[in-house]
């Protein structure tokens, strides 16, 4: 029985073996094929359980996911670097870091993905930008379930009971806080546009932004 070890060695080699040849040729696609076999012969796909589903929804969600992991391999093959890590990272991470939020959706559909899962909170801002038209509180009318969760939400942020997002400020910076990137992201306003107006470089900014949506994702999941 190889030691894994060995087995990675195998793989590192399969791996830029395929690199070698030129896209879109045969030659590659062979080599491809050849690593993805080792990769299913060896089964080095880690399988974690995920919190966020029934054992019964994450077995379709994994499924689904690993039907795309080999046409992720195929694209990202270049990707691939030996002094970055074995063949065996990488592809756990193609798989838990891509392929699995990819097939979210398609077993959840649309709404069961706003309403079950905010891994990426990305997904939250790319809502809030449909908000516009509901920030004066107008009456709301003829919208679907999905709209009235995401207005409800763009009205949580406005109001911020307790103050919650306006607290949550920079450091450095404590007249830059929460609800002001939330807003501004919401209204589809740049990084770059935001720096320049507050004085904040960007990285600081994002970095924050990130770290505020994580904090903040079961008070968003309350309104979606």
């Amino acid at each position: 029985m190889s030691t894994n070890g060995e087995i990675d060695e195998q793989l590192e080699r399969l791996a830029i073996a395929a690199q070698q040849h030129k896209p879109k040729t045969v030659q590659r696609q062979t080599a491809l094929s050849k690593l993805y076999a080792a990769i299913e012969q060896f089964q080095i796909v880690g399988k974690p359980r995920s919190q966020d589903f029934s054992r019964e929804t994450y077995e379709e969600i994994y499924t689904e996911a690993k039907q795309d992991l080999m046409l992720c391999i195929f694209r990202e093959i270049d990707k691939y670097n030996p002094s970055r890590g074995t063949v065996r990272q990488w592809v756990n991470i193609l798989m838990n870091k891509r392929c699995i939020n990819e097939a979210i959706p398609k077993v959840l559909g649309p709404k069961g993905f706003k309403t079950l899962y905010y891994k990426d909170m990305d997904f939250i801002l790319n809502n809030l930008k449909r908000l516009d038209r509901f920030f004066d509180k107008s009456p709301l009318g003829g919208e679907d379930d999905s709209d009235r969760s995401v207005a409800n939400l763009r009205e949580m942020i406005a109001d911020d009971p307790g103050d919650v997002f306006k607290s949550a400020a920079i450091k450095k910076y404590p007249h830059v806080n929460f609800q002001m990137l939330l807003l501004k992201r919401g209204d589809d306003v740049g990084w770059q546009e935001i720096a320049e107006e507050f004085g904040v470089k960007v990285p600081t900014l994002s970095s924050f932004y990130r770290r505020c949506l994580h904090k903040f994702t079961p008070r968003f999941r309350e309104y979606l």
